[in-house]
């Protein structure tokens, strides 16, 4: 029968050396199993705990799980165990009448522990070889057979009993045997549990999830793209073409791969692999792919569009390792419902039945990758330019041939949305082992084609992400730096409009999109008293040297003040009447005027002076809610007047120089049109002083001319994608973020 592991008798001159080294084995196999179960607990459905009298001080308790099976006397049954857990025999229900003691043998003594309770002992002792066992049946004895290492094949497991009948003398005994013939199976569902880019086998953390550098949790990728039906769609089940297929092939590498291993052999008929959401509401979010081997394309098995299921049949195949790849959503059409936020967490279950009953569950926590937006200060690395603006695309062009300089690309855009800038809005989303850029855009089918087109020939993947409002402003939003270790990704700045702030104008889809993320915070800079209200022309970020600057960057804003004392400067110097605005219009009227003409303008002065102090509430709010300090501003000339469609509604009076384009060491500014003393723009040179003076390093300003019939925003025509990721990572922060 091969080694035998003896609870009867027997006495060997080799069973000392083996008892040795089983129990060296034993060791070491209690150890990894302690181990492995110390953090998480397998469940099983009909399984119990060992249920004794025992206590904390008698013995550390034994978190191994256990089914129950019930052998036959005088016949093999078939039972499957999984690597770590145990069976559990009563020995009462085997109908044996007296009993007296028992003998376990084992074909491959090193893969199993037997273990043996009854009411009178107070712990389990663990049987070793050699040791004869008496039972009493009224003491309901109890063997727990304790699965080590899983095995190629099935072993084979007798328990033989002799037992005494009434009426016997107590020289006659009757033996029994009953045979479970076992199949040792490791199984495991296993993901990047400590966010180090690897799939561990059998990981302690994956059923935890802990921000912070040192603790662990999986992250799986969102999918912020809507893809056409996948095949394995109940609805859906046709012949796709082979451009489709090359798409859902290359989809796989935008998600998060799950890993089912096993080893040992395949359990008999009647047992089943599933993989499962414990949470029916994960369904409506959470998409399980897996590759059909026969036709190596992606099938979705769960999630969204698989109707009313929670739980599907995987299967056994032959390969030890089964691939899956998942990837979530976060948001739902309907304005108001958000699924999920990043900072809660879901599981997914891989579940072993026996027809149809739950047997063994082992269990993974992730939690979504949220969407981030890129600062302003952070490198360029794509720079997408409306082929309408030949003078921004000289320019760009120019900047871009310098060595480690960005790409520039020509995007073609539609009759629906005329500004690259209004449509557009770049930022990523990522995990321990993929990095991938999102471009959120409006819901337009010729905008997105051309969007998809030209994004497919710069490098690497992207997802594309439909706004649901085809009207949704991106220009009121931007990004701040890190600030400081209160925000290490920095907050979004959204603009809000007031009263007209309403779901059917766009932002209010896209403030509820961005702050069901939850990793950057949202602070709303009022723009209602702007006639077209756009976030960089009230605030904007330039980068600042970190010896000079502490934070690392400046905060720049319009000002009214620093427009008048240039404007007294020059007239104390004699240089009150030099022309501005020269050869520019307003109104279909000439523009050009004199600094002292404007220092006599009270209207334009009362009108300055009323739209700044909403520029300096905004600065207040910024100090008090970022954290900033008032020298972390600069403060650029700028002047406004009354809007002629709406009085209550301020329109630039002059270029607004905070409206810049942020690139590395090169600075993009509207033309200001200033006063020119010697050959130099007095409002150019002191726009250039405040920014030059940031940075020991050269730093280049470039200049566009904006003001035709009306004044545009200098950054309308361009969408810039920055380096990513930031340095710090989302599942790092453990602070208020």
């Amino acid at each position: 029968m091969g080694a035998g592991v003896s609870l009867g008798g027997g006495s060997s001159g080799n069973k000392s050396n083996l008892n040795r080294s089983a129990a060296m084995f034993r060791s070491a196999s209690q150890l990894s199993l302690s181990r492995s179960s110390s953090s998480r607990r397998l469940k099983f459905l009909n399984f119990e705990k060992t249920n004794t009298d025992q206590t904390e001080d008698d013995f550390e308790e034994d978190d191994r799980t256990v089914r129950r099976v019930k052998p036959v006397l005088g016949r093999s049954i078939t039972e499957v165990a999984v690597r770590g857990t145990s069976l559990q025999v009563d020995i009462a229900s085997l109908g044996l009448g007296f009993g007296k003691t028992l003998t376990v043998e084992s074909s491959h003594p090193f893969h199993v522990e037997v273990r043996y309770e009854d009411n009178k002992k107070k712990r389990p002792i663990n049987v070793s070889l050699g040791k004869i066992i008496k039972f009493n049946l009224a003491d309901n004895p109890v063997v727990f057979i304790d699965a080590l290492r899983d095995a190629p094949r099935h072993i084979k497991i007798t328990l033989a009993f002799n037992t005494k009948h009434s009426g016997m003398d107590d020289h006659t005994t009757n033996e029994l045997t009953a045979v479970i013939r076992l199949g040792i199976m490791s199984l495991s569902l296993d993901i990047d549990a400590d966010r180090d880019g690897i799939i561990e086998r059998n990981s302690n953390f994956k059923n935890v999830w802990e921000r912070g550098r040192e603790n662990y949790g999986a992250v799986v990728i969102t999918k912020y793209h809507t893809d056409p039906p996948h095949p394995g769609h109940p609805q859906t089940r046709q012949k796709i073409s082979e451009a489709k297929k090359h798409r859902l092939k290359r989809n796989c590498s935008k998600m998060t791969q799950l890993l089912i291993r096993s080893r040992g052999p395949i359990p008999p008929r009647g047992w089943t692999l599933h993989v499962s959401f414990p949470n029916k509401s994960t369904r409506s979010f959470l998409y399980v792919y897996r590759r059909v081997p026969t036709t190596d394309q992606s099938e979705q098995i769960l999630g969204p569009g698989i109707v009313d299921l929670e739980s599907t049949d995987i299967g056994f195949t032959d390969s030890r390792d089964l691939p899956l790849w998942v990837t979530g959503q976060t948001y739902t059409r309907d304005y108001s419902e958000n699924v999920l936020h990043s900072n809660e967490t879901f599981s997914i279950d891989m579940v072993l039945k026996y027809h149809g009953n739950e047997a063994y569950k082992d269990t993974v926590k992730c939690r979504l990758s949220p969407l981030i937006i890129s600062p302003c200060t952070q490198p360029a690395v794509n720079v997408y330019v409306s082929g309408a603006n030949t003078q921004l695309l000289q320019i760009m062009g120019r900047i871009s041939k310098e060595p480690k300089s960005f790409k520039v690309v020509n995007l073609a855009l539609s009759e629906e949305c005329t500004h690259p800038k209004n449509c557009m809005l770049m930022g990523y989303t990522d995990s321990p082992s993929l990095i991938l850029p999102v471009v959120l855009t409006r819901d337009s089918p010729q905008l997105t084609d051309n969007i998809t087109r030209t994004l497919n020939h710069t490098d690497g993947d992207f997802q594309i992400c439909l706004s649901q409002d085809k009207q949704t402003p991106f220009q009121r939003i931007i990004a701040t730096p890190p600030i400081g270790s209160r925000y290490k990704l920095g907050c979004l700045l959204i603009a809000d409009i007031g009263v007209d702030d309403r779901p059917s104008n766009g932002t209010y889809w896209i403030q509820q999109f961005l702050q069901c993320h939850r990793i950057q915070p949202i602070v709303t800079i009022s723009t209602a008293w702007m006639e077209n209200p756009d976030i960089t022309s009230v605030v904007n970020f330039v980068p600042a040297d970190k010896k000079l600057h502490q934070r690392g960057f400046k905060i720049v804003m319009p000002d009214t003040h620093t427009t008048y004392n240039i404007l007294k400067h020059l007239q104390a110097g004699g240089l009150g009447n030099v022309p501005i605005f020269v050869g520019k219009h307003r109104d279909m009227q000439s523009a050009t005027t004199t600094g002292n003409q404007i220092l006599d303008n009270h209207e334009v002065w009362n009108d300055s002076f009323y739209f700044q102090q909403f520029i300096d509430q905004n600065k207040q709010l910024m100090i008090t809610q970022l954290g900033v300090d008032p020298d972390d501003f600069i403060y650029l000339p700028m002047l406004w007047t009354r809007s002629e469609r709406n009085s209550e509604k301020a329109r630039p009076y002059m270029p607004n120089a905070t409206n810049m384009i942020v690139l590395d060491s090169h600075i993009v500014i509207p033309r200001l049109c200033g006063p020119i003393v010697q050959g130099t723009d007095k409002f150019e040179d002191y726009v250039q002083q405040q920014i030059c003076s940031l940075t020991p390093q050269q730093r280049d300003i470039h200049y566009i001319d904006v003001w035709t019939d009306s004044i545009r925003s200098v950054d309308d025509d361009v969408v810039v994608q920055r380096q990513i990721p930031l340095p710090t990572k989302w599942w790092e922060i453990t602070g208020r973020e």
